[in-house]
Order: C-alpha cells, then structure tokens, then sequence
C-alpha cells in the first residue's frame, strides 16, 4: 500500500515539521495539490514549495495541477523544480497529449485525473503516454470532502482498458473505512489530507491503514 500525503490538509504555518512527522510515520510520499483559483475555486501552492521541499526532505513529490489553460511553460516551471511526477487533469489543455509527451520525455512520472463525473473511456488516446490515473472520489478543488462511493463503479471498466503497468490512484475523501471499500476492488495507492492530519498520533494512523492491505 503506498500513502501520499496531501499536505493542502497540513498546518500551513508549522509546514517542515509537519513534513517532518509524516516522513517518520511512514508515509511514502509527498503529494502537492497545485490550484490556480481558475480551474477549481481554490489557490494553494506554486513551483516554489516543490524546491523546498525537495532540498530539505528525501522523499519523492508529486504534483497533482488543476490548473485552467494549462500549458508547457507553466508545467515546465514543476519539471525544474524536480518533482517525482506530475498529474494533469484531461480538460485542463487543448492538446492534453502534447503536454504528457512533453512530460515523459523529461523522465517524470506522468499522470491524468478522471474527476468523478468523467468516463474512462477519455483516456483511451492517452494511454500508452501515462504512468498513473488518479480517480478523483471527490470533486477537485477542496480538502475535507465527502467520499463518492459511485465512483467505484468504474474501476472494473479502468481495469479493462488499463496495462498492469499503470498505477490506479485514490484521491478525495480517503480514510480508513473509505479505504477498506477501495482494497475491496484492488485499490491500493491512496492519496490522504484530512484523515491523516486531523489525527494527533500520525503513525498510530499511518499503522493502522497499512494494516488494511494485509486483510
């Protein structure tokens, strides 16, 4: 099972402690949800926080943009800034493919989000660009959501269309029920916020939902 914390859920203002903390719960990775306040209503993060994080901490990074009118130049900013991967979401650009191309050939780890009212049969142009889909189980944009259980409904059809070399991430509304019913279906990386920074006892927690992989 692999967690990658979202740190949007983090307290902002003790941020390297935080980082901190998790990397010694266990956690596998660092995940950064890049907002515009465009493409959904929220702002966070910029290329800045990237290069911080990866000067202070050796754990990977992935940035996950939900960005409007996406481009080269806005993506290439996250390339310099030496994340692990990247994920885009299939409405954010005109040429989509052009920019996972783009990507890829930077030897970055690339990935599409499926928001939750999208089918999986829009990334059929895109496969053989990608290392990763992300299936959105909220609606990007905000932290703290409520799990769509419907969403699950598609990982039979992903499944199909999908080679065993591309991950199948969960993100939105992750916590330990939500979890078991994501293992139900074969679901094992996870990306998790609130459930993991509202906790006091972070590895307590970080225990606990590994453990769910071994039932």
């Amino acid at each position: 099972m692999h967690i990658s914390a979202s740190i949007i859920a983090a307290d902002l203002l003790n941020l390297a402690k935080e980082i901190e903390d998790i990397i010694n719960a266990g956690v596998d990775s660092i995940h950064l949800d890049v907002m515009d306040g465009h493409y959904v209503p929220n702002f966070t993060f910029g290329e800045n926080i990237c290069n911080t994080i990866k000067r202070k901490f050796s754990i990977p990074v992935h940035a996950h943009l939900m960005v409007q009118s996406l481009s080269i130049e806005f993506v290439e900013r996250f390339v310099n800034a030496d994340v692990d991967s990247i994920t885009i979401h299939l409405d954010s650009a005109k040429d989509i493919k052009k920019i996972l191309s783009f990507i890829k050939s930077k030897n970055i780890r690339v990935g599409l989000a499926l928001n939750p009212d999208q089918s999986p049969e829009l990334l059929l142009p895109f496969l053989k660009e990608l290392d990763s889909i992300t299936l959105m189980t909220v609606k990007p944009g905000f932290a703290g959501q409520k799990f769509i259980p419907e969403v699950l409904h598609k990982v039979e059809n992903l499944k199909k269309l999908l080679n065993p070399d591309i991950q199948l991430v969960v993100d939105g509304g992750i916590n330990l029920e939500t979890a078991r019913m994501c293992k139900a279906q074969g679901l094992n990386n996870f990306v998790i916020g609130s459930a993991l920074f509202s906790n006091i006892n972070y590895s307590g927690f970080v225990d606990s939902f590994k453990k769910i992989s071994a039932q």
